[in-house]
């Protein structure tokens, strides 16, 4: 490695990523859970076509952080969160403490103006505990 190489390596952000989908770990509950979605529009669809399609949207919406993939970022800048419904980066000032989870672990929001609070942020990470754990120590200190 030549020396522009080894400043280039020292200067670039320091990332951590990993993907998680509840639904794998968990088919059985996904699959009760797709089940009630389809009911619930099939007996929709039977009274207004419209209304199936809107509940469906809904529905996946509301279910989509136990259903679907989402793959979480953390940098200097923050963790980023990508998700088919939802894309964001929090930044480490947005984040008021954080405590471990069954499966990972959740972040309190830091509060905001007019004594309103950033939305906790729920962290995925079965495989990967020892790892996040570590990057939430070395920016917001020990656990809350």
């Amino acid at each position: 490695m030549t020396l522009w190489h080894h400043r280039a390596y020292i200067r670039a952000p320091l990332m951590f990523t990993w993907s998680d989908w509840p639904a794998r770990r968990r088919p059985f509950t996904s699959l009760l859970a797709a089940a009630v979605i389809l009911l619930v529009v099939a007996l929709l669809s039977v009274i207004d076509p419209l209304l199936a399609g809107l509940s469906a949207l809904l529905l996946v919406g509301l279910c989509a952080e136990a259903l679907l993939p989402t793959r979480f970022t953390l940098s200097e800048e923050g963790i980023r969160v990508d998700s088919v419904f939802r894309r964001g980066l929090r930044s480490w000032q947005q984040i008021d403490g954080w405590r471990p989870i069954e499966d990972g672990f959740l972040l309190h929001g830091a509060q905001r103006v007019r004594g309103l609070r950033h939305r906790d942020l729920c962290l995925r990470c079965p495989d990967q505990l020892t790892e996040v754990e570590g990057h939430l120590s070395q920016h917001l200190g020990a656990q809350a």
